[in-house]
């Protein structure tokens, strides 16, 4: 049997649910909201970083050995952007 303290929480929690759902509906259909306005106007949004033009970087799919993997991993965050640089003075970048 519940206690008229249950009851009475469970009467707020209700209350209060009933006034931030369409707050958090809101939030959640924004961005879809958002992007089906901008394809009806012939407009794209793209999420992520932006291009760097000439900088850019080329993603590719590379198999190394997992001894040379394990070992740019073992210094930690950041073992991409130190793999890069060993190749590029290997190529005398």
């Amino acid at each position: 049997m519940r206690s008229r303290l249950d009851r009475a929480l469970a009467a707020r929690i209700k209350e209060r649910l009933v006034r931030l759902l369409p707050v958090l509906l809101s939030g959640l259909l924004g961005p879809a909201a958002l992007l089906r306005e901008n394809h009806a106007k012939g407009t794209q949004t793209r999420m992520g970083r932006p291009p760097l033009g000439n900088a850019a970087k080329k993603q590719v799919t590379l198999r190394l050995d997992p001894e040379v993997v394990d070992a740019f991993k073992a210094g930690g965050p950041g073992w991409q952007t130190r793999m890069n640089e060993v190749l590029a003075k290997a190529v005398g970048g």
